[in-house]
């Protein structure tokens, strides 16, 4: 996972938010896909796909401007308003390694499969390609880290001291910003 916003939609273009499920792939693994998507844009636009691959996905490159040797397939879904003026939130599905449906908290550098789907749009004299994020599956998963643990933060145990109820560290973050 690389910048995922699957937990809320990203408000930062787009008014009524954006879900991300970007990709990292190695190259080798990349490649088959990304003829397809060749394929396919072509037959939509008539025209090749450029080097960069039309927002579709690039090349990875390190913080020295070299290439990494990965692709990152760019998978977004806007929320769109619906004519009688509600938010339709197209939040992507998620679910576990047996393919239980949950909801936590995904990080960059969680592993898992992205099933998205290839959207052909026309805007005017406008066409294009993207891929869009229907559901994930995590197979290994990052989430909120630190904090869960008072000895990272050097405390130890105080006798006679507040006790409360635990919290997850995920509770912390799910508050509105």
């Amino acid at each position: 996972a690389v910048f995922p916003a699957l937990n809320r939609p990203d408000t930062k273009f787009v008014d009524e938010g954006q879900y991300k499920a970007d990709v990292r792939v190695p190259l080798e693994e990349a490649q088959p896909i990304i003829d397809q998507l060749k394929e396919a844009f072509k037959a939509h636009t008539g025209k090749a796909l450029k080097g960069n691959g039309e927002n579709l996905y690039s090349l990875e490159e390190d913080d020295n401007g070299d290439r990494t040797g990965n692709v990152i397939f760019k998978c977004k879904v806007k929320n769109r308003m619906t004519k009688a003026g509600k938010l339709w939130d197209r939040k992507p599905q998620m679910f576990d390694a047996t393919g239980k449906l949950i909801d936590v908290q995904v990080w960059g550098g969680t592993e898992y499969i992205v099933g998205a789907e290839v959207y052909f749009w026309t805007a005017g004299d406008k066409k294009g390609v993207s891929l869009q994020p229907l559901a994930v599956q995590i197979i290994n998963l990052v989430g909120p880290s630190g904090g869960s643990d008072a000895s990272e933060f050097g405390f130890g145990e105080v006798e006679g001291g507040y006790v409360g109820e635990e919290a997850s560290a995920a509770t912390f973050y799910d508050a509105e910003d």
